[in-house]
């Protein structure tokens, strides 16, 4: 891992945290990387699911919606913030809408309104 790439999960998990005190969804930096962990592990399901629509025929869609599901769940339930799922392998299937400790909007250098979990 790169000195870049820790320092994006750290601000990834630090927007996280605000986002969750400000909705007042109060936790630990470490519960925070637990559940960024896990949100990463959903979106790499959602992206490898993504491909299989486009690709193969024995694509489950039911798996897909259940997958969404649950992801926005541990969203709601953990952060508090806005999301939304996506089906474009191209790009982040998780979206989320942060807040950083400063109160600006947490973005990445792709799109500049949402961010994903980019590790």
């Amino acid at each position: 891992m790169t000195k870049k790439d820790f320092e994006s999960k750290q601000r990834i998990v630090s927007a996280m945290c605000a986002t969750a005190d400000k909705n007042g969804i109060h936790s630990t930096w470490y519960e925070m990387e637990a559940v960024a962990k896990r949100l990463h592990r959903l979106e790499a399901t959602l992206s490898r699911l993504a491909e299989e629509e486009s690709c193969e025929p024995s694509y489950d869609e039911a798996k897909q919606e259940r997958i969404e599901k649950l992801a926005e769940k541990v969203i709601r339930d953990n952060i508090g913030c806005r999301c939304y799922t996506q089906r474009d392998p191209r790009g982040y299937c998780i979206r989320m809408y942060l807040v950083d400790e400063n109160g600006n909007v947490f973005t990445n250098i792709w799109d500049g309104e949402t961010t994903g979990l980019a590790w």
